[in-house]
């Protein structure tokens, strides 16, 4: 028994690896006898805060990788003051597919990498070779001096990843996933770093960022970015959180930055991102902006976005716009939205210059639309531009209508129960069923010379007023319309 673990003797040429093979002066080999995974206080690292870990953690690291192990690190704080990386090996028996390394802390609140250097490095990189099967869960990477131009995790030319229970905060960018497809990555906490998450090409020919899926992340308080996809397809942030991520511009105008950024080329496919269930607050610059690039192909591609919440319960802390796309395609970009919600509190006063959605276009560019948002206010809700693009939306679901005399008779209606004349031109619009939200009325069918407007408006009914030109109240028959829910 040495340092706890049985040794077996070995003879013959072999070299010591400073964990689990030694050699005597006499020349006798020895191996260690244990099962499960390599350890990587076996090489040494001391996890106590103040020694350099990282030439140890690397020994480790390639020990585990050729003997396709995992490496467990124990709970401790391991100062880390040079990179630490890998090139998954082949198996011997299927060249081309790596072999199954995997990574493991303690916990993410127990084994932390803590880089204090200056160099401009990578803290933790393994670079795969397809088929790879990596996983990294429960460990902590952290920055807190040294390079602000650190990177704290990268994945190269990797495919069939798994991520869990890992936190990055304090670097120029936390997690760079480069050439990799198909990947789970679930409860990882990216934050106060200046980006978050940058994913794209591995500027060959292996792969762009495709099947990369985000569940239950959290990105907080990133200065730049939360997280940005580029000429990536059929990528997913589910039950993700976003909460005060990009700075402020000059004064108290919010900047550019965004939380989730997307750039499509559909080069590599037609789906860039699908966003659903996530939360977003206090992010200035834009919560989602979408970028789709020129290509041929028929159409720019769609993009899909559920079930989120979009807050503003902040006076000065709040995003621009929540959706904002740029459609340089030349093509129709499809924007597919449902059950998205808003709600503002803690002084925030709406504005019509901060609308929910813009959508911008260059050349002949356009967009298709399906959005069955909740809006809190019709103060920020989208101004759509109904010649250019094709709106599915409240705007053009018949809720009411009705043809109404200048004495408030009806006639020819739909879901109106009734209408009552209050005055000279004000006329009370009753619905048979709530309209649980906004409507949206459309007055037709006047007398030259007169104007229709809406003054009140609850879920049970409206009220219109009729004015000439000089601005006084006159009874006319009129045609109107309401779409809404």
């Amino acid at each position: 028994m040495y340092k706890g673990y049985s040794w077996v003797r070995k003879s013959g040429p072999r070299t010591s690896n400073g964990g689990t093979i030694f050699f005597s002066a006499s020349g006798i080999y020895y191996e260690r006898i244990f099962s499960g995974p390599i350890k990587a206080d076996w090489f040494g690292a001391k996890g106590d805060g103040a020694t350099d870990d990282s030439q140890a953690i690397q020994k480790a690291l390639k020990v585990a990788n050729e003997s396709a192990k995992t490496l467990f690190i124990p709970a401790g704080t391991y100062k880390i003051t040079s990179s630490i990386s890998v090139q998954l090996k082949d198996t011997t028996d299927s060249p081309g597919t790596s072999r199954k390394l995997s990574i493991e802390g303690d916990n993410v609140s127990n084994t932390i990498l803590l880089y204090n250097a200056a160099a401009d490095t990578t803290v933790l990189e393994i670079t795969g070779r397809g088929n790879d099967l990596f996983t990294l869960k429960n460990l902590q990477i952290r920055r807190v001096a040294g390079s602000d131009r650190a990177t704290g995790l990268r994945l190269n030319k990797m495919s069939q990843v798994q991520i869990s229970n890992i936190q990055i905060m304090g670097f120029q960018t936390g997690f760079k996933i480069r050439g990799v497809n198909s990947g789970l990555f679930d409860f990882i906490s990216l934050s106060w770093n200046q980006k978050g998450l940058d994913a794209r090409s591995d500027g060959a020919s292996f792969s762009l960022p495709n099947l990369l899926r985000f569940q239950s992340c959290t990105f907080n308080s990133n200065s730049v970015l939360a997280a940005g996809i580029y000429t990536g397809v059929t990528n997913t942030f589910s039950s993700c959180d976003f909460t005060n991520n990009g700075s402020p511009g000059a004064g108290t105008s919010p900047s550019t930055s965004n939380a989730i950024e997307i750039v499509h080329s559909p080069a590599n496919g037609a789906v860039p991102v699908t966003i659903s269930d996530s939360y977003f607050e206090g992010n200035y610059g834009t919560d989602i902006y979408i970028q789709a690039d020129p290509y041929l192909s028929d159409w720019a591609g769609v993009a899909t976005i559920r079930g989120c919440t979009f807050n503003k319960v902040n006076a000065t802390r709040f995003a621009t716009n929540h959706i904002k796309c740029v459609n340089n395609s030349g093509k129709q970009f499809r924007l597919l939205m449902s059950g998205n919600g808003t709600f503002y509190a803690n002084g925030y006063v709406p504005d019509a210059t901060r609308p929910f959605i813009v959508l911008n276009v260059t050349g002949n560019s356009s967009y298709y639309v399906e959005d069955s948002n909740v809006y809190q206010t019709a103060v920020e809700a989208p101004k759509y531009n109904y010649d250019r693009d094709y709106i599915d939306n409240q705007k053009t679901k018949l809720f009411a209508t009705a043809r109404i005399s200048d004495t408030g008779v009806v006639s020819a209606a739909y879901n109106i129960a009734s209408v009552t004349r209050m005055s000279t031109g004000v006329y009370q619009i009753n619905f048979k069923r709530p309209t649980n939200g906004f409507v949206y009325p459309s007055i037709t069918g006047l007398t030259t010379g007169v104007v229709g407007l809406i003054s009140n408006e609850n879920d049970n009914y409206s009220t219109l007023i009729l004015r000439n030109s000089a601005g006084t109240n006159v009874d006319a028959p009129f045609v109107v319309v309401f779409y809404g829910n």
